[in-house]
């Protein structure tokens, strides 16, 4: 027969403690992961995703930076293949996407507060920038402001980057060719410092 120690009600709160941050961790970062291309996800220049966070959810708004692993020397978007009901990363130069390729992933609800989708139109975008309309990001200089090219009607084959005018925050072709009118992106909006992304 096991004696089992009887713990001090302060020990006892705080290994309860422990375990709820222990089980709470996990689906606290649900929302991040890892993609590596294979042979079974790959298909021309794009890889179809597969995570327990944005499976079958075309609505969710999902940040993409590639890491270290094989090289991939192209602009990266995202885009939802109804087909499959699975999100895919694409090379936006339609090049052929290598195995081995490593993709740092976020996935946000679309009711997160920060985040939002830009469309580039022919009242918001000039030659190679379109200008984004957001309270979040509209004024504020401080901003950090991070993109992603979804595909709606059209590819953006260069890198990319985003500026301040001094009123608002654009995004912009950095190899300076027209910016189409139907591209889209997803857009990040955070402050410096801490910060809490609402609907994550």
């Amino acid at each position: 027969m096991k004696i089992f120690p009887i713990l001090a009600p302060k020990k006892a709160i705080r290994r309860l403690a422990l375990l709820a941050i222990i089980s709470w961790i996990p689906s606290a970062y649900s929302n991040v992961f890892v993609h590596t291309t294979d042979s079974e996800n790959v298909s021309g220049h794009m890889t179809r995703l597969t995570h327990a966070a944005i499976e079958g959810n075309a609505e969710k708004l999902l940040f993409v930076t590639p890491r270290f692993g094989k090289y991939n020397p192209h602009t990266v978007g995202v885009w939802y293949e109804t087909e499959t009901d699975k999100w895919t990363i694409y090379n936006e130069d339609r090049t052929f996407l290598p195995e081995g390729t490593q993709f740092n992933i976020l996935a946000l609800d679309p009711d997160t507060t920060q985040a939002f989708t830009h469309t580039a139109t022919a009242q918001n975008t000039q030659e190679y920038y379109t200008f984004i309309d957001h309270p979040a990001s509209d004024y504020n200089p401080n901003a950090v402001v991070i993109i992603t090219p979804n595909w709606s009607e059209a590819y953006v084959p260069g890198p990319l980057g985003v500026w301040f005018d001094g009123e608002r925050w654009s995004i912009y072709r950095q190899d300076k060719k027209d910016l189409s009118v139907g591209t889209r992106f997803i857009v990040l909006v955070l402050q410096p410092g801490p910060n809490e992304i609402k609907g994550a």
